[in-house]
């Protein structure tokens, strides 16, 4: 039977049978302790070395009458234990007495009969057994029925939200207008021109001015020239082999194009050739007076590893002393003559390859 306003009477006898349900314990079955069994023929050995094996085990019962198995497990970072089944009752008595507080390792070993454990039987609890007797009906108060305005429960849309403080909110604000960092850019193509490994046999021509291909391969007349790439105002001129190249280039050292001196060099990787770019850019340009400086000595850059100290020294005159450096060197002149003299020479290939510069020496 239901009430106008749609509320059923059947709510406070249900309550009302899950509270006497309660009482007699017949929603939680009870778990009956099992006693445990002794077996007469097993006997339980504990404190034993990490590593016993079996054989191990069986060895120290040989003397205790027939085995029938034996079983033992190595917990992590415990000692091990094991089970072992005789043939017969007094094999497992014997086994105890002979046992009993025997050292093996450096632990004392115990011995006991093994105690074996039933899974636990779940079983309902008996009614009446509460010591509250169930509520009778007539108890139950009655339940005033709602008003017909509140019978709906409100209709929950969704999740709620949390919601956020005012600094919350602030603190969002500033990260939404914080730049963003920018991505990592692609590596540049270059890179993979930079690891290409460089032909020993192609010759760099620079320097080059308003001429034709048949110019640059005039200065390679008489070896067999395999490609020539034109770059602006340098080339690469790829000759048949290694020792054409060397050749081309002891032979092509004062070589002129049209009257314009141009540089005839093995072909060096990118990454060395755009050095040498700021280097000869470097030293283009009007070299500023030094406010410190030592007339008598004189900075000579662009040397070669592994220059002739000897041959340096002959090329300049009045030399006293020079102070050898990888790729650089000072030298010290008798006179100012002779100092201005070794710097005239600034931009003039010294050794036959690439252009030197000199200067007064800075303090």
């Amino acid at each position: 039977m239901s009430e106008p306003n749609g509320v059923s009477d059947e709510a406070p006898a249900a309550r009302l049978r899950n509270q006497n349900k309660k009482i007699t314990g017949e929603s939680k079955p009870a778990v009956a302790a099992a006693p445990a069994t002794l077996l007469p023929n097993s006997i339980f050995i504990r404190n034993l070395p990490t590593g016993t094996t079996k054989e191990a085990v069986t060895a120290l019962l040989e003397k205790c009458g027939g085995v029938s198995r034996v079983s033992v497990k190595r917990p992590k970072d415990r000692l091990a234990h094991s089970r072992v089944t005789f043939e017969s009752d007094a094999g497992a008595t014997d086994a105890i007495s002979k046992l009993t507080g025997l050292v093996v390792g450096e632990n004392s070993i115990i011995v006991s009969i093994f105690e074996q454990r039933p899974k636990a039987v779940k079983s309902r609890k008996p009614a009446g057994t509460a010591s509250e007797a169930p509520v009778a009906a007539a108890s139950v108060p009655a339940v005033e029925a709602p008003k017909a305005a509140n019978s709906k429960a409100p209709r929950r849309r969704g999740p709620r939200k949390n919601k956020k403080s005012a600094d919350d909110s602030k603190a969002d604000a500033v990260v939404a207008a914080a730049p963003k960092a920018a991505a990592p850019k692609a590596a540049a193509p270059k890179a993979a021109a930079e690891s290409k490994p460089v032909n020993p046999a192609e010759v760099y021509v620079g320097g080059l001015p308003d001429c034709s291909e048949d110019d640059i391969k005039a200065l390679f007349a008489g070896f067999t020239i395999v490609k020539v790439e034109r770059r602006n105002k340098a080339a690469f001129v790829t000759l048949r082999s290694v020792e054409d190249a060397t050749a081309a280039i002891a032979k092509s050292a004062s070589a002129q194009i049209n009257g314009v001196a141009v540089r005839v060099e093995a072909r060096r990787s990118n990454a060395s050739r755009a050095t040498k770019v700021r280097r000869e850019r470097t030293t283009s340009k009007k070299v500023r007076k030094p406010t410190n400086t030592d007339p008598l000595k004189v900075w000579v850059g662009g040397l070669s590893v592994g220059y002739d100290v000897g041959k340096l020294s002959i090329l300049f005159s009045g030399v006293l002393k020079i102070d050898q450096h990888d790729k650089y060197a000072y030298l010290t002149v008798d006179t100012n003559d002779n100092a201005q003299k070794a710097v005239a020479k600034n931009g003039t290939a010294l050794f036959g390859g690439n252009p030197n510069s000199v200067e007064i020496a800075r303090i």
